[in-house]
């Protein structure tokens, strides 16, 4: 049993430590616990383009919004963040260049902006 567990361990910790889909979502495990630092409760939050596994991390379960559907709600009145996947960032920021976007956090795969200061979101 004891020898099960070593090499358990060595696989998870030793063998599969540089593995990028495991880096990857060590990266977005890290990022969720930044980004659920600026969520706040009743803020309407957005998915463009991530994994699910940001969601799994954010303790969230929502379907993924179309860029253009982001633009779209960027422009409403009411607060909303939206959570990128770092490969969208530029398409949707030529789209928004007319309004005001507030970057609340960025990483090397994950953007999140909003239409709100970080104050008001």
């Amino acid at each position: 049993m004891v020898i099960a567990i070593i090499a358990t361990g060595a696989y998870y910790y030793g063998f599969r430590a540089h593995d990028p889909h495991v880096r990857a979502t060590c990266r977005l495990r890290d990022a969720a616990g930044q980004i659920d630092a600026i969520l706040k409760p009743g803020t309407r939050v957005e998915y463009v383009g991530t994994d699910y596994t940001l969601q799994f991390y954010l303790n969230t379960v929502r379907p993924l919004s179309t860029a253009g559907e982001a633009v779209r709600l960027m422009a409403l009145p009411v607060p909303i963040i939206i959570i990128m996947s770092s490969t969208y960032q530029e398409a949707i920021k030529m789209s928004l260049a007319e309004m005001p976007v507030y970057l609340l956090f960025q990483s090397e795969d994950i953007v999140v902006f909003s239409n709100r200061p970080p104050s008001q979101t």
